[in-house]
C-alpha cells in the first residue's frame, strides 16, 4: 500500500546521550497529550517558536537547563523514558549528531529518529554483594503522531467552558499578582465531562480575548509571559 505523503521534513542536532533521553521523553509526552509545539511554548510563557526550536534540536542542553523543572510541572511527570546506552570502555561522553525524518501524511506524521548510540539489551546491578543481570527496555525510534481533529461543536463548548472559568477567576482576583500560563491552564483544564477536553490553545484564545477586551494584560517577567488583571 502506497503512502500518500503530503510533505517530508528532516532536521538534526548535536547533543549528549543524557540530553537525548530528556529530549525524547518530552517529545513523546507532547505527542501523547496531543499538543502542538506552539501550545507548549504558551504553557512555558515563551514566544510561539520557542519549543519548536527545542524539538528541532537547537540548543537542546541550554533549553533543558532552563526548562526541565517547568516541563515536568507542565506534564505533571518527572520520570524519564527508560533507555540504557551501551558504551565500550574506550568511548567518552561527547555530543553526537541525532537526526529526525518526518513524513507528513495529512492526518498523521510518521517519525524516524536516527541516533549514533546503541541501546544496551541488559545491564548489571548489585544485590547483597552479588552481581545480577537484568534486561533493558529500548525506546521506539519510529512512531506516529496523529493530528487532533476537533469538531466545531467541541471547540465551541471548550471556548465557552474556558470563558466561564476565566471570568470566575477574574472576579476572585486570581490574576491580581500575576499568573503563569501553566498555572492558568491547570486551573481551568478539568471539566468532569468525558466528551469535553480543554487544550492549551483554548486557554490561550480565552486569555487573548480578555486582553482585547481590556480586562487583562500580559507582561514579560524575567523572560516569561505572565497574565495580570487590569
Amino acid at each position: 500500500m502506497n503512502k500518500n505523503i503530503v510533505s517530508k521534513d528532516t532536521y538534526a542536532g548535536m547533543m549528549y546521550s543524557l540530553d537525548f533521553a530528556y529530549w525524547y521523553t518530552y517529545l513523546k509526552r507532547r505527542i501523547a497529550q496531543g499538543w502542538s509545539t506552539e501550545e507548549v511554548s504558551f504553557l512555558l510563557g515563551r514566544a510561539p517558536f520557542y519549543y519548536t526550536d527545542f524539538e528541532r534540536m537547537h540548543n537542546v542542553g541550554g533549553i533543558l537547563k532552563e526548562e526541565r523543572i517547568l516541563l515536568d510541572r507542565v506534564y505533571q511527570d518527572s520520570t524519564t523514558e527508560s533507555m540504557t546506552f551501551h558504551r565500550e570502555k574506550y568511548e567518552v561522553n561527547e555530543k553526537r549528531l541525532v537526526r529526525v525524518n518526518i513524513e507528513d501524511e495529512g492526518y498523521y506524521k510518521d517519525y524516524k529518529i536516527i541516533i549514533p548510540w546503541v541501546f544496551a539489551s541488559e545491564e548489571s546491578y548489585m544485590v547483597n554483594g552479588k552481581t545480577k543481570i537484568r534486561s533493558c527496555a529500548a525506546p521506539k525510534l519510529t512512531f506516529r503522531e496523529w493530528k487532533e481533529e476537533e469538531s466545531l461543536a467541541s471547540v465551541s463548548d471548550a471556548i465557552i467552558d474556558v470563558r466561564e472559568k476565566l471570568d470566575r477567576l477574574l472576579k476572585s482576583n486570581y490574576f491580581k499578582e500575576g499568573r503563569a500560563p501553566d498555572e492558568i491552564f491547570q486551573a481551568v483544564e478539568f471539566t468532569g465531562q468525558y466528551n469535553l477536553r480543554i487544550f492549551p490553545r483554548h486557554v490561550k484564545d480565552g486569555l487573548y480575548n480578555l486582553i482585547k477586551a481590556g480586562q487583562m494584560s500580559v507582561r514579560n517577567v524575567d523572560g516569561r509571559y505572565m497574565l495580570f488583571e487590569i
